[in-house]
């Protein structure tokens, strides 16, 4: 690692325009060597990628070194002249005397920064060649990274393609998704599913699995909602027996019900947070699945609305203070079970890539029916517990 300087004095223009390769460690460039032998107006630096053995770099850095005070050497003459003529440049009886002594130093001044330059030359031109040679191998690894980019990318636009094909309508005004929910399997599939799904046995079984799931999922919500309602309507028709006030210290806040304990039943669940097969090379490496399988253990069943104590910002403060999220009977059931899983950013990760999917279409029937029955089974005998006994 190198620092390409590059320095002109503006006085003379851009003829004496000075590029140094510099080797030296040095903590803050601008107190450093050349900054104080040329001075910081005028000095810009950048870094640059060059190597070579410590044989060369000795050699190139006392180059730099001799250049260096070469130019600074004829710099100072040249500022001596200027320091002595620039008052009475300002002055215009003798302003062009002055104009001429300070141009006849410029001469000599420029012959020794070019002649500095010739002998500095070869060494330049052996850093810039070494320069030259590594931008090169970083250019075709850049290359090569972009053409891996661009495959993966092109294996997970792909996919896309693929899981699509599912909710497309074929000549027949359904979709294969609806299709498989009536049960049909049709005959022979149009030429662009088959190129776009590939192997169309396998497809098609995994269209079908996610039908199972999906429907095994909408029977749960509709039983859990129902259950639920019919708690309700109960409660209030025996008189609400066991209704007690939640108070969360703001009077705007005081909801009445019942507190609501959960035991969950959640058979192959590990086996639900089973990553999907899905091309993700174009992504940044470090992301999560999350598979949206949160239950909650304890919530407040009013007549109309189960709630949950939460946070709430105050204003535009950081400060936060207890408050209700009310969700409707339908909404709960249907948080209940797994929708969409998704791919998110691991820490550190810049972008808002993510890869989001349907649950239904990756886990295994034999697992998530199971599971969502389970699931629905508990939420009922929760709600059921809650009961009047008849009289």
């Amino acid at each position: 690692m190198a620092v390409r300087m590059t320095w002109r004095s503006y006085s003379v223009g851009a003829d004496d325009l000075v590029t140094v390769y510099w080797f030296r460690l040095e903590q803050d460039w601008r107190v450093g060597y050349v900054a104080k032998a040329l001075g910081v107006s005028g000095l810009s630096r950048e870094y640059v990628d060059v190597t070579g053995t410590s044989k060369e770099i000795a050699a190139w850095a006392a180059a730099a070194t001799a250049y260096v005070d070469e130019v600074a050497a004829a710099a100072a003459e040249l500022s001596h002249v200027q320091w002595r003529t620039w008052r009475w440049r300002r002055r215009p009886v003798v302003c062009r005397w002055a104009e001429a002594k300070y141009d006849a130093a410029k001469a000599p001044y420029l012959d020794r920064v070019r002649a500095a330059a010739s002998a500095y030359q070869p060494v330049r031109d052996v850093i810039e060649e070494r320069i030259a040679e590594r931008e090169a191998v970083r250019l075709q690894s850049v290359e090569r990274r972009a053409r891996r980019q661009r495959a993966a990318e092109a294996r997970f636009q792909a996919w896309e393609r693929r899981q699509a094909v599912a909710d497309e309508p074929l000549p027949s005004g359904l979709t294969p998704r609806q299709m498989a929910a009536r049960g049909d399997t049709p005959r022979n599939w149009p030429p662009q599913v088959e190129e776009t799904v590939g192997d169309v046995a396998r497809w098609w079984a995994g269209v079908c699995e996610s039908v199972r799931n999906e429907q095994a999922r909408a029977e749960a919500v509709q039983a859990v909602t129902e259950v639920i309602t019919a708690t309700a309507v109960a409660l209030r028709k025996a008189g609400r027996p066991g209704l007690v006030p939640a108070n969360l210290q703001r009077p705007s806040q005081v909801r009445y019900g019942w507190w609501v304990e959960f035991q969950w039943s959640r058979p192959g669940v590990e086996l639900l947070r089973t990553p999907p097969s899905v091309p993700m090379d174009h992504l940044p490496t470090g992301g999560h699945w999350d598979y949206d399988l949160y239950l909650p253990q304890r919530m407040f069943f009013t007549e109309r609305h189960l709630a949950t104590v939460v946070k709430e910002r105050i204003g535009s403060s950081g400060s936060t203070r207890p408050a209700w999220w009310l969700r409707e009977f339908d909404e709960f059931a249907e948080s209940l079970f797994p929708v969409r899983i998704t791919y998110g950013p691991g820490l550190g990760w810049i972008g808002s890539d993510e890869i989001c999917t349907r649950i239904t279409d990756h886990a295994d029937p034999d697992v998530f029916v199971p599971y969502v029955r389970a699931v629905a089974h508990s939420a009922m005998t929760t709600f059921r517990a809650l009961m009047p006994s008849p009289r």
